[in-house]
Formats: structure tokens, C-alpha cells, sequence
């Protein structure tokens, strides 16, 4: 049940004001307290959450500032084991400190609903005498951020009230509903979450947009990603690759090697054709992925008719194609150059001589983190194979337990990128091509991927235009993707200005100046943004100007004016870093970057800012 918190938040946290529940039916979170128990600590200031970059920052950023009330400090020691029971996999080593409990537990909450965070909690003292702390918890949106507030300030009063930590069932389903709403904030799919980390990792500066789609560089340097598909990925082409049948089409009247295949309509129809084909076949939806509906090497009418009526569950367009024999791969595409490549081996166990069959795929399930279920088709098909759930196999016997070569299915990924025949790469290459996608995975299945398709056999399964790369091998691929995709670390110049030289004929000069190297140069000041020197737009604030400006990928460079220099540490900017700052009579150029200054720009600055002092 899906329970959406409201975020209320009361001076006196001795009662946090309860959830508010969206739906009426649902199951809301209600932990009492005693009217005894003495107040923990009480907000100094309404929690708040900055969008853009502060405190030395690089995601969004939640600040409560508390003070701390007189507290028995064995209160603690509940609250931390209930942190480490209720948030084991995304929480160590708590701290015996109330603040650092309250930050953790927000944290982990988030954590546990997949919120990108990379940068970890920081606790800084305010008042010693006051007790009064600053804490800063990462997070994603601002609801995000509240809701898990809100839930974590209960959780503390409750652990806190109490002289030993008893675990509750109730309690934990409780948990699982508040991770459950945090969810809807989310990246979808582990592609986000990946680039998300792999940006990171690069210095990459990346911003949040809208759904599930988030920027990485600024401006002309940008690109818009969601999961794997991008600002450049046709919505014809992703609309076409969805369709089974479609692309099957496609692909065979341009010549291009893929598998014989019919719509059918029902049992009746799917035996008919399959007779006709010829066994084995495969049954499978026309518009799902990750193997869901598909149904491999068919050899009789009754297999047929049984995978018929469970795709059909899954879609209302049902296919019959003929079965081809050979290895499993996953080609990938960007930019009409192959990236990566690996086998995907069907999923088996491997017999120590002691454990049946269903207590090994017991044991794959718990060390690989996958759900094999035995299904009636594992069943009948472990029958094939001469085998039931209580066989015990020999030491060393591999016996495979899944027709599906889905990694999702528990497939073994291997790679094989550096085996890949020139002739098999350019054919992936040329079915990318010929759709018009920017980024694809190509199921291919051919006998040898080291031996030309040409002379050896293969086929074209299915052209994905939102592939998921992945991470067993592919770890690499997100860092690849974004480095190819995303020049400069995805960052354009950026020239601070602070009020003593602000000056709008001062400011008009430089932008003529620059004009003069750059087709479009970017103005933030006053609340306006102005993109060679015509005004966009007249925003609520300055942040809002700017970040227009960083939103669109014509911007080249940024030039962006503050009311002082204090303001570079004391309010949130819209970008992590900047190139040039102008302050106090000087022209400096940022040294806490990784990288020398552009000569041409230093040249530029340096010849507007004499000018500029003389002229003062």
C-alpha cells in the first residue's frame, strides 16, 4: 500500500505531528509516545532543501539546524541498534550521538528507496553552549527529503523512549511503506542510478530535469538522459524498436539476416504455422523486454499451445518465429560504433554430489542475488534433460535451468567484446544504422561470435533502443558513455562577477568582447537571463536565471553576476564550479580546478578587465 507522508514539522518535537495519509484505506505510520518523555531536541529553523550546489556539495541538499536538549545518553542505544537492524544494508558503524543518528537514519531511509547519493551526511556545531548543530543530509527533491525527515524524527522519539531495542513486525512494514513512497522519487531502472554514479565519479556536473530524465554538463556541453535513452534517440526509431513485428520487417526487407516470423492469432493458428515452419519455434509478445513472455525451442503442438495462452497474458499480439540455434550475445551500439559485447549463458547450477537440484538453485538464488522460481516450464523442462526438483547431480555436472538467456533471468554475462568478427561488428553497426538510433543492444545469436555470421550462420533477435548495459561486465560502459557523449567534462567557461565591477556598462563591454569569440554567450544578472544580449527571460531569482541558461544547449559561456563575493559561500549557486571570478579590483582565476585556464579566454578577460580599470 502506497503511503504518501505529508511533511509537518512543529517547534517542539516532543509530539512530531503525525502522517497524513493519501489514500484513506492505506495503512499509516502511527507510533505513540509518552506524554512524560522529555523533548530530544527541537528545530531552530524549518528544514530546507537547496537544489542547487552548497556547502561544498555536488547533488541537492537537505540542512536542518537543531538543538540538542537534555538527553540520558543510554537513550541512544536503542536507537542505534535500531538503525542497524531496521537499515543494516545501508547503515554502519552509527555514532553514539543524537544528531549523527537522525542524519543516518534519514540518509539510509533514502538510501533504501534508491535515491542517488554520493556525498555522505556533515554535522557542524553552531553554539557549544546552545547545543545548537547544522546537518546536512543529501538527497534528490524536496518532498523526498521532508517526508523522510518527518518519518525519521518519529523513529528516533520511538527508540529513544524505550530502555532496550525490540524488533517489530509491524514496524518493519511500516518501514517498507515509507521506502515504498520515497520510491516514486526515484531514477527508474539501474541505467540512472548508474550514469548518476558514473557522473560523479567523472566530475561530471549533472541536474536533475523532470520525470525520469536528468542533465549532465551545462549548456552547449549538455546531453538529457533518461535511462539509455537520450535527447538524440528518435522517438520514431524507439517507437518502431518496440514493436517486434516492425523491426523484424524492417530488418528483412533491407537484407539483413533475422529469423522467420508470423503474427498468429490463436492455439489453433500457432500450431498451423509452427507445423508449417517447421520445429522448434519460439513463442513471444511483439512488444515486451527483458525475455518476459518468451517461450524457446518449441518441438511440440502442446508446447505450443501452453506458451501460446501464457504470452498472450502478457500482450495482445503474440509471434511465432522460427528457433535458432547457437550462443546468446548482446551487441552495444553508440553513435554507429560498437562498445561492448558479451555472451549471455543461460542460467544453470553446477552438482556437488550432495544438494538436489532445487536446493542448488536455492543456494545461485541467495549468491547472485536472482530469483530462479520453479516453474512448471523449469519443471518440464528438467524432465527434458532427464531430471526432477530432488535429483542430486554428480560433482561437477552443470545442469542448466533456464531455456532464457536474459541476464535477467538469471543468465551469466561473459565478455567477448575483443572477439567480435569485423563482419558480425559491422552488421550490428548497419541494423543501428539502418534504424536510426543513436544507442542500441543487439541480441545476436550466431555459433561462434569469433566466425563471420557471413559463412558460420546468425540472426538478428531484437534491436533494443533503451538496452540495459548491465554491470557484471560492463561496469566501464557508463564512464564510456558519458566521456564519448559529453565533451569537456560536460562544462562550459564560467566568469563571476561580484558587485564592485558589475556595472552594466562594464558587463556590456565584456559581453561584446566575448561575442567576438563565442556565437552565444550566456548573462545572468539581476534576475534576468540574457543570451547575447537578448533578455530570455525575467526570473524570480538569480539562481532561476542562470539555470535557464545552463539548461540550454546553445549556451557556449556563462557569465554570472552577484550582489558580493560572500555570496559565493553563504547562498546556493546553480553550478558546482566556476572558471574566473571578479572581485575587489582582481581577476582570478578559480586554481581549486583540476585544469589550466583557457588562454584564449585569460587572454580575452584580461584585456576587458584593464580597460575596465582604466575606464574606473
Amino acid at each position: 500500500m502506497k503511503v504518501i507522508l505529508e511533511h509537518q514539522f512543529s517547534q517542539d518535537l516532543r509530539q512530531p505531528k503525525q502522517a497524513v495519509q493519501s489514500d484513506p484505506s492505506a495503512q499509516g505510520i502511527s507510533i505513540q509516545y509518552s506524554s512524560s518523555q522529555a523533548p530530544l531536541f527541537t528545530l531552530v529553523e524549518r528544514p530546507h532543501v537547496y537544489n542547487g550546489f552548497i556547502h561544498g556539495y555536488r547533488q541537492p541538499v537537505g540542512l536542518v539546524k537543531v538543538q540538542v536538549l537534555t538527553h540520558n545518553p543510554l537513550q541512544i542505544k536503542p536507537l542505534q541498534k535500531a538503525l542497524e537492524y531496521y537499515f543494516s544494508p545501508y547503515i554502519s558503524d552509527v555514532k553514539d550521538n543524537l544528531i549523527a543518528c537522525l542524519g543516518a537514519g534519514v540518509f539510509a531511509l533514502q538510501k533504501a528507496a534508491s535515491i542517488p547519493l554520493f556525498q555522505p551526511i556533515q554535522i557542524e556545531c553552531l553554539s557549544v553552549e546552545d547545543n545548537i548543530y547544522s546537518l546536512w543530509i543529501p538527497t534528490l527533491h524536496e518532498e523526498c527529503f521532508h517526508q523522510a525527515m518527518s518519518f525519521m524524527l518519529q523513529f528516533c522519539y520511538q527508540h529513544t523512549a524505550t530502555n532496550a531495542f525490540i524488533p517489530m513486525v509491524a514496524l518493519t512494514q511500516e518501514i517498507d511503506e515509507i521506502v515504498f513512497a520515497l520510491k516514486s522519487y526515484a531514477p527508474t531502472g539501474s541505467n540512472s542510478l548508474r550514469l548518476l554514479q558514473a557522473a560523479y565519479n567523472e566530475d561530471i556536473p549533472w541536474l536533475y530535469v523532470a520525470q525520469n530524465t536528468f542533465q549532465y554538463g551545462y549548456g552547449c556541453h549538455s546531453r538529457w538522459f533518461d535511462s539509455s535513452f537520450t535527447d538524440k534517440t528518435s522517438k520514431i526509431a524507439a517507437d518502431i524498436t518496440k514493436d517486434k513485428r516492425s523491426t523484424q520487417m524492417i530488418l528483412h526487407k533491407s537484407g539483413l539476416p533475422v529469423p522467420a516470423q508470423f503474427v498468429v492469432y490463436d492455439e489453433e493458428d500457432a500450431i498451423s504455422k509452427a507445423r508449417q515452419m517447421g520445429y522448434p519455434v519460439v513463442i513471444k509478445p511483439d512488444n515486451q523486454d527483458g525475455g518476459q513472455g518468451v517461450y524457446p525451442n518449441l518441438t511440440t503442438d502442446e508446447q505450443v499451445k501452453t506458451a501460446y495462452n501464457k504470452a498472450k497474458q502478457c500482450s495482445k499480439t503474440i509471434l511465432l518465429e522460427k528457433h535458432i540455434f547457437g550462443k546468446d550475445y548482446r551487441l552495444i551500439v553508440l553513435n554507429g560504433e560498437l562498445i561492448w559485447a558479451i555472451e549471455r549463458i543461460p542460467a544453470a547450477v553446477i552438482g556437488d554430489g550432495t544438494h538436489s537440484i532445487s536446493e542448488l538453485i536455492q543456494l545461485e538464488n541467495q549468491t547472485r542475488n536472482i530469483k530462479i522460481e520453479l516453474t512448471n516450464e523449469l519443471l518440464a523442462f528438467l524432465t527434458e534433460q532427464g531430471y526432477e526438483p530432488n535429483s542430486i547431480p554428480i560433482e561437477g555436472k552443470t545442469i542448466v535451468v533456464s531455456k532464457i538467456s536474459n541476464v535477467s533471468a538469471g543468465a551469466t554475462p561473459i565478455a567477448v567484446f575483443d572477439k567480435v568478427h569485423p563482419d558480425n561488428k559491422r552488421l550490428a553497426q548497419t541494423a543501428t544504422k539502418l534504424l536510426r538510433l543513436d544507442f542500441a543492444g543487439i541480441d545476436f545469436i550466431t555459433p561462434d561470435i569469433e566466425a563471420s555470421y557471413l559463412a558460420n550462420g546468425g540472426c538478428l533477435i531484437e534491436i533494443n533502443s533503451q538496452p540495459q548495459l548491465g554491470f557484471i561486465t560492463t561496469s566501464h560502459i557508463y564512464r564510456q558513455v558519458l566521456n564519448t557523449l559529453i565533451p569537456n567534462q560536460g562544462r562550459i567557461p564560467i566568469i563571476v562577477i561580484c558587485a564592485d565591477i558589475s556595472a552594466h556598462s562594464s558587463i556590456q563591454s565584456l559581453m561584446t568582447l566575448l561575442m567576438l569569440e563565442y556565437q552565444h554567450v550566456g548573462l545572468a544578472k539581476e534576475n534576468c537571463a540574457f543570451l547575447n544580449n537578448e533578455q530570455l527571460c525575467h526570473a524570480s531569482t538569480l539562481f532561476n536565471a542562470a539555470q535557464l541558461l545552463l539548461l540550454n544547449d546553445q549556451v557556449e559561456i556563462l557569465i554570472y553576476c552577484l550582489n558580493s563575493s560572500e555570496a559565493l559561500t553563504h547562498q546556493e549557486l546553480p553550478f558546482d564550479k566556476f572558471d574566473f571570478i571578479v572581485s575587489q579590483g582582481n581577476l582570478q582565476y578559480n586554481s581549486a580546478l583540476n585544469q589550466k585556464p583557457d588562454d584564449v579566454l585569460s587572454t580575452l578577460l584580461d584585456k576587458w578587465f584593464k580597460a575596465t580599470l582604466q575606464r574606473g
